[in-house]
């Protein structure tokens, strides 16, 4: 009954917001202005409709919030060259994830006061334990191939694509999370976090250099870790 109690009153707060969003159509709005921001390339527009969708799904449902942003910035996101599966798993992956994002995230407000946690720090350490899940909706458009069912599909990039990915996912979380299998100290933490977006971006040299940066940062993690359970000390030196 008190977890109850503080749970209505969570989301009674959430729905002053719900409310100042269905009534001033803000969502909405911002997704008809990003459709006008097409003509300036992929990236923006992807980003804009990605927060359009945070919001939009911060005061519906995800099915909802989805329909919308779709009729609104389906089509045009389309004209770019990417693929229609793609700008629909887009949308409604963003929608989803609304339910962890901040000021709302009603899933962590939900869960707190179960755990006898701070809702806003709930929502915060779900949010940085998923943030790798913002990626991937991008990496949707990006590399349609690791959706397999669009055409043409190509074995081999596909392969690279999963690889990249995979490897840009341990990366970020172990640069977000400083521990993978040891305490990463913050320089570590930075290179971690490098070889992550050199993964991610979208050109073929800068990916093979950040294969070899994921090398060198493994072997060293596997050292580092070595050095630890055998009683020893890592000689940053050698």
């Amino acid at each position: 009954g008190i977890a109850g109690a503080q749970v209505m009153m969570a989301v009674g707060t959430i729905g002053v917001l719900i409310g100042i969003f269905e009534m001033t159509g803000l969502g909405l709005r911002f997704a008809s202005e990003v459709s006008t921001l097409t003509t300036t390339g992929l990236f923006v527009p992807l980003v804009l409709a990605g927060c359009a969708c945070l919001v939009l799904g911060m005061g519906m449902p995800s099915l909802p919030a989805y329909l919308i942003i779709v009729l609104v910035l389906g089509a045009s996101i389309q004209k770019l060259g990417v693929p229609i599966l793609a700008v629909h798993l887009f949308v409604f992956y963003f929608g989803i994830l609304s339910a962890i994002t901040p000021p709302v995230a009603i899933a962590g407000v939900a869960a707190a006061p179960i755990a006898g946690a701070d809702p806003i720090g709930t929502s915060v350490v779900a949010l940085r334990l998923s943030f790798t899940a913002f990626i991937i909706p991008f990496f949707f458009v990006y590399e349609p191939s690791i959706l397999l069912v669009v055409e043409p599909f190509q074995p081999l990039v596909f392969l690279w694509a999963m690889l990249r990915l995979i490897a840009a996912i341990w990366l970020i979380n172990a640069a977000l999370g400083g521990y993978p299998g040891g305490r990463l100290a913050l320089a570590e933490r930075a290179a971690f976090l490098a070889g992550s977006i050199a993964l991610l971006i979208h050109i073929t040299q800068v990916q093979i250099g950040g294969a070899a940066l994921i090398a060198v940062l493994a072997a060293w993690t596997w050292r580092k870790q070595s050095n630890i359970e055998k009683g020893g000390t890592c000689d940053v030196t050698q």
